[in-house]
Formats: C-alpha cells, structure tokens, sequence
C-alpha cells in the first residue's frame, strides 16, 4: 500500500500526465479539521480520478468534490459540497513516497486555512 501511494504522489508530481492514468479511479480517505468538524480530524472515504491534467476527487460527506490541477509540484483547485459555498484547497507534492500528504482548505471569503490530509484507503 505505501508504495501505491508513493506511486500516487509520484503521479501528481509529474502533473497527472496522459501516459500515467488511473483505470477508474484510486480508492482515497480525505481527512480534515475545522468548520463543521471542529478540533478532530474527520476522515471520510473518495475517489481521486484524473482526466488529462485535473484530478477530481468526489469524497463522501455532503456529495463533496474537490478538483484541481498539478502545476510545479503543487494541487490546487476549489472544492464544493452540499450546505456550503465552498472555497479552495491546496497541497504541496512531495518529492518522495509519503503515506499522507498534507495541505489546507478554506471557504469562500474566508482566509483561515484548516488542515487538509489525503492518504490511500486502509484496508
């Protein structure tokens, strides 16, 4: 598993590329804190899906998307979800395999970034 994340990060590091692909989709759990979760961490199932150079990730709390490009070893995009506005996301890519990667989210209008974690499905 740690490898197939590694192969993950490597993925988005070389922005998502055509000729690295994704056959459906790759099995994520998205975690967060702040808003509507507080202080924990709240970690819900997704699926991250890359068309050409976006990588969409549909995760399972209030029918809830993030989507968003690679562009120099950096993901960023916009999220939305039932019962908000929503706001942006961003995750720096690291250059070697890692079993979480790290960034922040916020909402629309609002500059306070809260955690935001995404790591392969436990088993």
């Amino acid at each position: 598993m740690k490898k197939r994340f590694g192969i993950l990060a490597m993925t988005l590091i070389v922005a998502l590329s055509a000729s690295v692909a994704f056959a459906g989709g790759e099995c994520i759990e998205l975690g967060w804190k702040g808003g509507a979760v507080g202080n924990q961490v709240k970690w819900v199932k997704g699926d991250l899906v890359e068309r050409g150079t976006i990588a969409t990730i549909n995760y399972n709390w209030k029918n809830g998307t993030m989507t968003g490009r690679v562009n120099n070893g950096v993901y960023k995009g916009t999220w939305v979800q039932d019962g908000s506005r929503g706001g942006s996301f961003y995750f720096k890519v690291p250059n070697s395999s890692t079993n979480v990667l790290t960034g922040w989210w916020s909402s629309k209008g609002n500059t306070k970034k809260h955690p935001l974690l995404v790591r392969l499905c436990q088993q």
